[in-house]
């Protein structure tokens, strides 16, 4: 991805099916992930989830937190913009990108 411009981000991880996520996280790390989505809602799939768990699952790793509404269009479960980054995630964001 990141040859193509791409700055490699995990979305939603709390969807993610592995024993371990922590661990995954750690191994996608090693592969070249540069962010994870922190900021996210959750409840739009029946999911008693919070970014909070998140947040305190990546707390200690050199990672990008990111966030977004996952809106794709007309067919959406979240309104556009509903979720929300601070204006720093997106100066890291092209900081990450103007680096690769």
């Amino acid at each position: 991805m990141k040859s193509v411009g791409a700055v490699p981000v995990l979305a939603h991880p709390l969807t993610v099916k592995v024993q371990d996520l922590r661990f995954f996280i750690e191994t996608l790390l090693n592969v070249g992930l540069m962010g994870v989505e922190v900021e996210y809602d959750y409840s739009f799939m029946g999911m008693h989830r919070t970014p909070d768990e998140v947040r305190d699952l990546i707390q200690d790793l050199e990672i990008l937190h990111t966030g977004g509404s996952d809106y794709h269009g007309t067919v959406h479960y979240t309104e556009l913009g509903s979720v929300t980054v601070s204006t720093e995630v997106i100066d890291s964001l092209q900081k990450l990108h103007s680096g690769l």
